[in-house]
């Protein structure tokens, strides 16, 4: 039976017909005697079309459980505990592949001598796994996956830089971006490509995306 009234069969107590029990609603009409009404199933029907089954079922909704709280929980942290053994171990991996500066033999001496020192500079930094920072087409965080990484190989190949750069121009841009490899490369790669599309593109690429690169003057640990 649906509620004759918001409150049940008297309006002056509270009985919900639809979850009391036979004794309840006889005790119910003995403390309020001389005012029990007839149940009026169209009355009743009126009501439930006036205000739908919601103030019916209001107050049964059932809160989630502590249990599938504690599922979620316990699910998000195992997601954490995953990523982070992945990022160690990718770390683990970097530092694994052997880089030393005797790699890198070559020097800048002339601008003209620049397409065979970018030829060497490129096949090498990729040997040791360090090319995602100088490449302008990389996201250097989404390519290596960890901050550590990026830290090491930038701190690594401005290392390589301040060695291998004896040109006037090389000397400069090492000066004016301490610690940012990324930097001194697409400096470099503009001017000496004599190219101005080059350089509004290196310019453009160097602007985008570059914000999450960690500039560090640390010299790195030769594996």
């Amino acid at each position: 039976m649906h509620q004759q009234n918001q409150h049940g069969p008297v309006n002056k107590g509270k009985v919900d017909l639809m979850k009391t029990t036979y004794d309840s609603l006889i005790h119910f009409m003995g403390i309020y005697v001389g005012q029990y009404i007839e149940y009026d199933e169209e009355e009743a029907w009126k009501n439930y079309r006036r205000y739908g089954r919601d103030k019916v079922d209001e107050g049964t909704t059932q809160e989630p459980s502590p249990s599938s709280n504690v599922d979620t929980q316990g699910q998000s942290s195992q997601e954490g505990r995953i990523q982070e053994q992945a990022k160690a171990k990718k770390l683990d991996m970097f530092l694994k592949v052997k880089r030393a500066l005797s790699d890198y033999t070559f020097y800048l001496r002339k601008d003209d001598e620049f397409p065979s020192y970018q030829r060497r500079i490129v096949s090498t930094s990729k040997a040791h796994e360090t090319y995602f920072i100088l490449d302008p087409d990389t996201d250097p965080l989404e390519a290596c996956g960890h901050e550590e990484i990026m830290r090491r190989a930038q701190a690594y190949m401005y290392l390589v830089f301040t060695e291998t750069l004896l040109t006037a121009k090389g000397i400069e841009f090492v000066k004016d971006y301490p610690g940012d490899a990324r930097k001194v490369w697409h400096a470099l790669t503009c001017i000496l490509h004599r190219s101005v599309h080059t350089c509004q593109t290196v310019r453009q690429q160097v602007l985008q995306g570059y914000c999450r690169i960690p500039h560090s003057t640390e010299e790195p640990e030769e594996a």
